[in-house]
C-alpha cells in the first residue's frame, strides 16, 4: 500500500510539472506548425506521403518525410480540440506520463515495485522527457516505442510464441518510419531474436512481414514513386557516413532508447539503496537537482498563446493577399501563424514561395527589431514598404504590418 501511495504521489507531482501554467510553456514553432498544416490535409485528402522534415534534405535537395502514421495520429486530435494546438499538446504530455507507467509496470513484473519506482521516477522527471511533453513532435512517440519493444521482449524470451515477433517487427516499422535514426534500435531488436530465436528462418519472416506492415503506406507510396523515400533515405545517411549532409546526430535521435536507460539507472539506484540508504537518496537527489532546469524551445518572451493571438488580431483584419512571418530566427516563413489563421479563422494565406509579390506582410517581431535593416529573405524580397505596428503583444513582441509603398 505505502509504495502505490508513493506512486501516485510521483504521478500527481509529473502532473504538476507538466502541466503547471500549461499553456505558457507549450513550445509551438515551425515543426509543430508544417506537422499540423499536413495533417489538417489528410482530414481533406488522405495521403500515403508523410510529414517533412523541416530543415532534413539531402545535398540534391531532395526532401525527406516522415511516415504518414504520425499524421494520422494527428488527425483526431485535430477534429477533438477544434484546431487548438496548445490543447493538441496536452495529448503528449499525457503519452509521456502513460510511458512512465508503463515503465513502472514493467519492472515490476520482472523485479519488484521499489526498483519500479526509481526507473519512473529517473524517466518522468528527465528534463528532457519533461521538454518532450511541452510539443507536437513525431519523435515524441519513440520512448513508447521503446518501452513496449522491450516488454514484448520479455514476453518473447518468455513465451518463445511469434506472434510477438511479428509485432516488435511491427513496433520497428512505425518506429522506423517516425525516426528514422531508430534504424539501430531495429537492427539491435532484429540481431537478439535472431540470436536467441530456434526458428531462425520462420521469426526472420515475421519480423519483416511486422516491419513492413508497421511501414505499409510507405512501402506502397514508394512502390508507386519509383521507391522515392528508399532512394533519399540511402542518399542522405551516405552524406551523414560522409559528414557532408546538413544533420548532425542529436540525443533526440534516441528517444527510444530513454527507457532503457531509465530502467538501468533506476536498478543501479535500488541495488544501492538496498546496501545504503542514504547515499542512494543522495544521487537521487542530485539527478532531479540536475534535471532541476527545463529547456525552453521558445524565442525570449514569445509565448505560444502570443502566437495564437497575433492570428486572431491579423484575421479580424480580414486581409486579402498577404504573408507572414515570425521573426528572430524562429519562423521565416510563418508556419505557426499560417496554420490558425487557415484553419481556426478561414483566412487564405499567400503561399511561402510569394513574399515579393503579396501586398501586405504581417510580422510577428520583437519592438526593438530594425526593419530598415532586414535580416531575412522573406523581408528583403518585399522592399521597399512602410512599418505600421498593429498590436503590442507583450513587452518585449509586437505585431506589425508591412505594406508596399
Amino acid at each position: 500500500m505505502k509504495n502505490y501511495l508513493i506512486l501516485f504521489s510521483i504521478l500527481i507531482l509529473a502532473a504538476f510539472v507538466r502541466f503547471y501554467k500549461f499553456s505558457d510553456k507549450v513550445v509551438y514553432g515551425p515543426e509543430q506548425g508544417i506537422s499540423l498544416i499536413s495533417a489538417v490535409s489528410n482530414l481533406e485528402k488522405p495521403s500515403l506521403l508523410g510529414i517533412p522534415y523541416l530543415l532534413r534534405q539531402t545535398s540534391e535537395g531532395l526532401r525527406i518525410f516522415t511516415s504518414p502514421v504520425f499524421g494520422y495520429t494527428l488527425v483526431p486530435l485535430i477534429w477533438s480540440t477544434n484546431y487548438d494546438p496548445i490543447k493538441i499538446t496536452i495529448f503528449f504530455s499525457l503519452l509521456n506520463i502513460f510511458t512512465g507507467i508503463l515503465i513502472f509496470l514493467f519492472v515490476k513484473k520482472i523485479l519488484n515495485k521499489e526498483a519500479a519506482i526509481f526507473s519512473g521516477i529517473i524517466f518522468l522527471f528527465n528534463s528532457k522527457m519533461i521538454y518532450h511533453s511541452m510539443f507536437i513532435w513525431t519523435s515524441n512517440y519513440m520512448p513508447l516505442v521503446g518501452i513496449l519493444s522491450l516488454i514484448f521482449l520479455y514476453m518473447l524470451f518468455k513465451s518463445k510464441k511469434v506472434i510477438y515477433v511479428f509485432l516488435l517487427g511491427l513496433l520497428s516499422g512505425i518506429g522506423f518510419g517516425l525516426q528514422y535514426f531508430y534504424v539501430f534500435g531495429v537492427a539491435l531488436i532484429f540481431l537478439l531474436i535472431f540470436y536467441f530465436s530456434k526458428r531462425r528462418l520462420a521469426d526472420t519472416i515475421a519480423y519483416v512481414f511486422g516491419f513492413l506492415a508497421g511501414e505499409l503506406p510507405t512501402v506502397v507510396f514508394d512502390l508507386k514513386h519509383n521507391f522515392y523515400h528508399l532512394r533519399t533515405l540511402t542518399s542522405y545517411f551516405v552524406e551523414i557516413l560522409q559528414n557532408s549532409g546538413e544533420s548532425q546526430i542529436a540525443y533526440y535521435h534516441y528517444l527510444a532508447f530513454y527507457p532503457l536507460a531509465a530502467i538501468l539507472f533506476g536498478v543501479i539506484i535500488w541495488l544501492l539503496f538496498r546496501k545504503n540508504k542514504p547515499l542512494a537518496l543522495l544521487i537521487l537527489a542530485l539527478y532531479l537537482m540536475f534535471n532541476f532546469k527545463i529547456l525552453s524551445g521558445m524565442p525570449d518572451g514569445l509565448k505560444a498563446k502570443d502566437i495564437l493571438t497575433s492570428a486572431k488580431v491579423i484575421s479580424s483584419e480580414n486581409p486579402k493577399n498577404f504573408n507572414v512571418t515570425i521573426l528572430g530566427n524562429f519562423d521565416n516563413r510563418g508556419y505557426t501563424l499560417r496554420y490558425p489563421l487557415e484553419n481556426i479563422y478561414k483566412v487564405k494565406v499567400d503561399p511561402v514561395e510569394n513574399y515579393a509579390d503579396t501586398q501586405t506582410i504581417y510580422v510577428l517581431a520583437r519592438k526593438d527589431y530594425n526593419f530598415n535593416i532586414p535580416d531575412i529573405w522573406e523581408i528583403r524580397t518585399f522592399v521597399p514598404f512602410n512599418v505600421i505596428e498593429v498590436e503590442s503583444i507583450n513587452n518585449i513582441w509586437a505585431l506589425y504590418k508591412l505594406v508596399k509603398s
